[in-house]
C-alpha cells in the first residue's frame, strides 16, 4: 500500500490530466464546429473522420471523469480497434486508457499503454513510474524515474519515487540521499517524508539556474563577443603585417599572383582563428603574441611602424641576400 503522500501526488495528477482532457475536449468542439459551419464539402469532408473519432474520444474522456472508468476503458478501446484515429489521436487514446486502467489500479495494463507513448509523452514515463511501483517493481520504477531526469522532466517527483522505491528495497540511506534532492527540487512532500519516515528536518539547497546564452548581459556571451573582436583586430593585423613584411622584402611591389593573395588571406583568417580561441580559452601568452603581430600590422597601414623596426628587418635581408 503506498504510503508519506506518495498517493496522493498520484490524486493530484488525475486532477492535472483531467484538466488537460477538458481543455483538449474544448478545442476539438471549437474544431468541429468550424469545419460543420464551412461552406466548403471538401473541407467538412477533410474534417469529419477526424470529428468523428475526437468526439468518441470525449465522451470516453467524460465517462473517466464521471467514474465510469470501465466504459471509458471500452470506448478507447472500441476506437483504437476502429483504425481510424490519426497518429495524434492514437497516442493519446493509448494514454488516456492507460491513465483508464491505473485509475482502476490495473497497473499492469496501465503499463503496457504508456509503453506505447513513452517517446512521444515524457508524462508516460511518470506514469508508468508510478505503475511500476504500485506493483513492487521498484528497479523498473527507478529506471523510469532515471529517464525523467535526463529528460528533465518533473525531476522532484522523479527523485521522490526512486526514494520511495528506494525505502521499499531497504536502502535508508539511498532513500535519503533522493528525499533531499527531490526537496532541492522543490518537491514539499519529500521533505515531509524525510520527518515522518527518519525525523530529518531538511532546509533544502536549490539547485543552481542554467545562464541563459540569449541574453545579452550573459557571460559566455559577452566573451564570445569580445572573442570574436579581437579575432577581427588580431586577424586583420596579422593580414597586414604579411602585406608588410612582403612590400618591404620585395623592394616595395608585390606580384599579386593568385598563390601570395590566397596565401596572405590564409594567414589572416587562420591568425583570426587562433586570436579569438586563445582569447575564450585564456591562453594569455599565445593571444599576446597574436596581439602584438595585429598591433604591428595596423602601425603598418598608417606608416607608423617604428624606422628601427624597418631597418632591421632590411639589414636581415640584406645579409642574407650578401650570403647567398
Amino acid at each position: 500500500m503506498a504510503n508519506y503522500g506518495d498517493y496522493k501526488h498520484a490524486s493530484d495528477y488525475y486532477k492535472a490530466v483531467d484538466e488537460e482532457n477538458r481543455q483538449r475536449d474544448n478545442r476539438n468542439r471549437r474544431i468541429s464546429s468550424l469545419s460543420s459551419s464551412s461552406s466548403s464539402d471538401s473541407s467538412s469532408g477533410m474534417y469529419s473522420k477526424y470529428n468523428q473519432v475526437s468526439a468518441q474520444m470525449n465522451n470516453a474522456i467524460h465517462k473517466a471523469q464521471n467514474g465510469n472508468l470501465d466504459g471509458a476503458i471500452f470506448d478507447y478501446t472500441s476506437i483504437i480497434n476502429s483504425g481510424n484515429a490519426e497518429p495524434d489521436q492514437e497516442k493519446l487514446l493509448y494514454f488516456n486508457r492507460g491513465f483508464a486502467y491505473f485509475k482502476r489500479e490495473s497497473y499492469n495494463q496501465a503499463i503496457d499503454d504508456f509503453t506505447k507513448v513513452l517517446q512521444s509523452r515524457p508524462d508516460a514515463y511518470l506514469m508508468r513510474a508510478w505503475s511500476y511501483y504500485y506493483i513492487n517493481e521498484f528497479d523498473k520504477a527507478i529506471d523510469d524515474c532515471k529517464s525523467m531526469i535526463n529528460l528533465s522532466y518533473k525531476r522532484d517527483v522523479a527523485y521522490r519515487i526512486i526514494a520511495l522505491s528506494c525505502s521499499k528495497k531497504g536502502n535508508k540511506e539511498q532513500a535519503i540521499e533522493n528525499y533531499k534532492l527531490a526537496a532541492d527540487f522543490g518537491d514539499d512532500q519529500a521533505r515531509e517524508n524525510l520527518i515522518n519516515a527518519y525525523g530529518i528536518n531538511y532546509t533544502p539547497v536549490p539547485p543552481p539556474i542554467p545562464k541563459s546564452s540569449s541574453s545579452s548581459s550573459s557571460p559566455n556571451t559577452r566573451n564570445s563577443f569580445v572573442s570574436f573582436l579581437f579575432a577581427l583586430v588580431c586577424g586583420g593585423g596579422v593580414l597586414l603585417t604579411v602585406v608588410w613584411i612582403s612590400l618591404l622584402a620585395s623592394g616595395g611591389s608585390i606580384k599579386l599572383s593568385l598563390l601570395p593573395v590566397l596565401g596572405i588571406l590564409a594567414s589572416g583568417i587562420v591568425s583570426a582563428i587562433i586570436a579569438g580561441r586563445a582569447w575564450r580559452n585564456k591562453k594569455n601568452f599565445v593571444f599576446i603574441i597574436m596581439l602584438v603581430a595585429g598591433i604591428i600590422g595596423w602601425l603598418s597601414l598608417f606608416g607608423l611602424v617604428p624606422n628601427s623596426l624597418k631597418s632591421t628587418f632590411i639589414n636581415a635581408q640584406t645579409e642574407q641576400t650578401s650570403g647567398e
